[in-house]
């Protein structure tokens, strides 16, 4: 026992706040006049790191003692050592500049000399992670795992610890053939301590992606069979009579991430497929409801995988069990005990998207329903999202009605997303749009505040796209505006539509005079963007309405000075073609909205974005889990309808019928949606400015990667297609850009071609810079997928910076040079998103722009003087460079001079494209 530590601590007790905290200030002033001794021996530094921490648990900033924790890492006395990993655990994160110190210190632990090392060293490594520690140190943890001689307890922490790194740095475990092949063998183990944490290892790198791990089903399914067949397992691995339950349920979720048909993969008995159906069967039949709760959940996850894993083996068509897992989802959706009713509801949506369910889940509507006023808010959210899944033109109405009821009464934290899912039904299943005009009004009234912008952007897009619904849309719209209290996003609606179509009112008594009024009683209290919308009605209508010039034309002459610049200038605009006498001008300039463009649907991708993502992928996003099958569309009353697809597939939500035809339909895209192909992402682009290679474009069915060499004048690029997705993509085709800055020759494989399920083609391609460029070149993909014609643009992360080379000259040389060419200098200034220290930019002139840094050129030390070579086919153009920096702000000025002014432009859009800066 350390005699002073115990001490502290039962002084500390005795205190009140006031005196605990003198005490604790008295202590730690103690403790830093003891470090800096130099012949402070080991227990004493023991001692008051201890104290440190004990303090640090109290809540007090620990500012001082690391280096004391790092030097205890060295010792040789298991106490001293255990101290200051203790510390260095609680005192540092992951990047902390003194993780530096003890990396060394950690790779002689981890050395197989003391077992009590390594799991302190493993431990330390886990809970800290960081980058610096995944590069230099996985590849050590993941031999400690894999020699035979280490201990289960140090293995356990090997495989956590790897988890670790590899979840925050997937790049961190070198890709290794022979990984799998010795890992997996280590799940057959008889110590389950340690095959639980080879589990979770697997399961995350599978997660990540199934490469490779094609053998690990045989042995998750062999396993399995062992632990739930054979009885004589140890009892010290039974929770309350079940053996190891989170061991089966992490197997069931590792077989879901394989097609069933890899369930035969090596390991696996050859009739695996029975035997796994055996074992399903066994854990749906022998879960009970006891008297002892902590028994009841143990078994009941192992059940919920289980039924999980069934799900999966049925959208593979593997039907054998669907009938017993609809009855016993059926039994929990219904069920008192909160739990197990959440999961049944969350699992019940899962089952959902099978063709033929819904039959069966529409019994259980009202008990659904039901849920939805649970005192449980998580209960309550797996209840929308079921009823929100089971949802088809049967059901439509009757559940949006009763969402709309609920809405009155929902809690805040639901609303946004319960109106979301509303807007979304009462489009995908309107057969008649009049009706779903009314439920987006009425979603108005009840929660305005709720109802986003996309919303009512699809209303307006929809009804200019519909002219049967046109009339009724504006009838109905200055009925609602009529009203003493409209809410903002109502009287947005309303604006548009009456300016477009309030002609169109077939009531003889409804004037452009009354129009007008509707709106202007809102104008006042209306915010400025409401305003604006407003202004551009008023326009339309008189350009309508002839008697309306005057009145308008008031009210334009009274927002011409407004303070707002949005209304000013609409107001100016309006006001002077309000008073042109071309009035064939007008009519052009102000006729009616053409039709919109069929687009995706932001609806849904706002619902992706909604759902919180977690350390693995899910397996419920995976390629291929949301799409329907075809094959069964239209065999009984539900699987020709996409409610099955609570990820929001394309389709048409609205049939022709009355007044509420639309051709427009829904015309929507997912990212969840394996034939959804959303737009390139300017991140990876940038990303790749600073590197030769990465990830150009990804999406869940296709991935495409970029790798490039310059060579003199020419980019030599290769691009690698990945087909993630379990559907062949056909007639895929690069179409390159017809741009005089380049002559582009594809080497290798010019297609167009097909790209099987899993597979990935590799194109080779040859660009020649003839002249300067400004931007990233751009191409163009086509392809079909599923029946489908899709494209995507993607630019090239090819810049002008590229084909600068390193130049020296000297200074008299360089003078003389800049001051000829200084008729074609271009200069820019530039913002940073952060301040970046001058060092930093120096940096960047000479490793990514590839100059010669020319010191003593200018005497300020935050100006930096540069020369470098520009090379084109056609020759090359000297590049001189003054960038002047600021400690205090995040501006830099460039000043590029050349003999080629179209060099000079081009440097600086690189500069500005590669540094994401903003012009100041």
């Amino acid at each position: 026992m350390i005699t002073g530590l115990h001490k502290f601590i039962k002084d500390l007790r005795k205190c009140s706040p006031e005196q605990e905290v003198k005490r604790v200030e008295k202590e730690m002033a103690k403790i830093r006049s003891k470090f800096t001794k130099k012949n402070l021996d080991g227990y004493n530094k023991k001692k008051y790191v201890w104290k440190l921490l004990y303090c640090y648990m109290l809540g007090y900033d620990v500012e001082f003692g690391h280096m004391a924790a790092i030097q205890l890492i060295t010792s040789n006395k298991f106490s001293e050592k255990t101290c200051g990993y203790m510390a260095c655990t609680l005192l540092l994160n992951e990047k902390h500049e003194l993780l530096t110190l003890i990396c060394n210190s950690i790779q002689k632990d981890l050395e197989p000399n003391n077992e009590y090392a390594q799991c302190l060293a493993l431990a330390c490594v886990g809970n800290l992670g960081g980058m610096q520690f995944a590069e230099s140190l996985a590849t050590q943890v993941q031999t400690v795992l894999l020699n035979p001689g280490s201990r289960p307890a140090v293995r356990k922490k090997a495989a956590l610890c790897l988890l670790r790194l590899f979840r925050k740095y997937p790049d961190c475990i070198p890709e290794d053939p022979d990984f799998p092949a010795r890992l997996l063998p280590m799940l057959m183990e008889n110590n389950l301590g340690v095959v639980l944490s080879i589990a979770s290892l697997v399961l995350g790198l599978v997660a990540h992606n199934t490469e490779n791990w094609e053998a690990a089903p045989g042995y998750a399914i062999d396993l399995l069979a062992r632990l739930i067949f054979n009885p004589d397992i140890k009892s010290n691995y039974k929770y309350y009579l079940t053996i190891c339950p989170w061991l089966q349920v992490k197997l069931f979720r590792l077989l879901q991430y394989y097609d069933p048909s890899m369930h035969n993969g090596n390991g696996a008995s050859k009739d695996s497929k029975y035997t796994l159906n055996d074992i399903l069967s066994e854990v749906l039949q022998k879960t009970v409801v006891t008297t002892n709760i902590n028994k009841n959940n143990a078994d009941h996850a192992i059940l919920f995988e289980a039924l999980n894993l069934i799900i999966h083996l049925c959208f593979h068509g593997q039907m054998a069990l669907h009938g017993q897992a609809i009855g016993q989802l059926g039994r929990f959706v219904t069920i008192k005990e909160p739990n197990f009713r959440y999961l049944g509801l969350e699992t019940m949506a899962h089952l959902s998207k099978i063709s033929g369910t819904l039959t069966h889940i529409k019994r259980h509507q009202e008990s659904i329903q039901f849920s939805l006023v649970d005192v449980d808010v998580s209960i309550r959210k797996r209840a929308l999202d079921l009823l929100f899944s089971m949802c088809d033109k049967s059901n439509a109405r009757e559940i949006v009605n009763n969402l709309l009821k609920y809405l009155q009464t929902c809690s805040y934290e639901l609303r946004e997303e319960t109106v979301l899912k509303i807007a979304i039904l009462a489009e995908r299943f309107a057969v008649d749009l009049r009706w779903y005009l009314d439920v987006i009004l009425q979603l108005i009234s009840l929660a305005g505040d709720f109802v986003s912008d996309d919303i009512w952007f699809r209303v307006c897009q929809i009804v200019t796209n519909t002219e049967e619904l046109q009339d009724y849309a504006a009838t109905t719209c200055f009925r609602f505006l009529s009203n003493a209290t409209v809410h903002e996003n109502g009287v947005k609606v309303g604006a548009y539509i009456l300016g477009e179509f309030g002609h169109q009112i077939k009531d003889k008594s409804v004037t452009g005079q009354r129009l007008f009024q509707a709106l202007k009683a809102k104008f006042a209290t209306s915010t400025s963007e409401t305003r604006a919308i407003i202004l551009s009605a008023y326009i339309k209508m008189a350009n309508t309405y002839p008697e309306l010039k005057q009145p308008v034309d008031a009210v334009f002459s009274a927002h011409r000075n407004v303070a707002d610049t949005e209304l000013q200038q609409r107001a100016c605009e309006y006001f002077a073609m309000n008073n042109s006498e071309d009035e064939s001008l007008m009519n052009m300039v102000f006729d009616v909205m053409p039709n919109f463009p069929e687009r995706e649907n932001l609806l849904l991708r706002r619902l992706k974005k909604a759902k919180k993502q977690v350390a693995d992928r899910d397996v419920w996003d995976k390629d291929g889990r949301d799409k329907k099958d075809k094959k069964a569309k239209g065999d009984d009353d539900d699987s020709g309808s996409d409610s099955s697809d609570s990820e929001g597939n394309s389709s048409d939500s609205s049939s022709s019928s009355g007044s509420g035809s639309s051709s427009s339909g829904s015309g929507t895209e997912d990212d969840s949606n394996p034939s959804s192909f959303p737009a390139r992402s300017e991140a990876m682009l940038t990303a790749m400015f600073k590197n030769n290679r990465g990830t150009l474009y990804d999406s869940n069915s296709l991935q495409v990667l970029c790798e490039y060499q310059v060579d003199g004048p020419s980019f030599q690029v290769v691009l690698h297609f990945c087909n993630k997705s379990s559907s062949s993509i056909s007639n895929f085709a690069v179409q390159l850009p017809n741009a005089s800055e380049f002559t582009v020759k594809i080497v290798s494989n010019p297609g167009p071609f097909s790209i099987e399920s899993r597979q990935k083609m590799v194109q080779q391609q040859l660009w020649t810079t003839t002249k300067p460029f400004n931007a990233p070149p751009t191409i163009k993909l086509n392809f079909s997928f599923i029946n489908e014609q899709h494209s995507v643009l993607l630019n090239l992360p090819l810049l002008p910076h590229l084909l600068v080379a390193a130049s020296p000259m000297e200074i008299p040389d360089f003078i003389n040079a800049w001051n000829v060419t200084k008729a074609n200098e271009v200069i820019a200034t530039r913002r940073l998103e952060n301040p970046t220290p001058p060092s930093e930019l120096k940096s960047f002139l000479e490793q990514t722009l590839h100059c010669t840094i020319m010191d003593g050129v200018d005497q300020n030390p935050l100006n930096f003087i540069a020369s470098g070579v520009f090379t084109a086919a056609a020759g090359s153009a000297q590049v001189l460079i003054k960038l002047q920096t600021k400690t205090d702000m995040p501006l830099f000025q460039l000043a590029v001079r050349s003999n080629s002014v179209e060099v000079c432009h081009a440097i600086v859009a690189a500069t500005t494209a590669i540094l994401n800066a903003q012009p100041a």
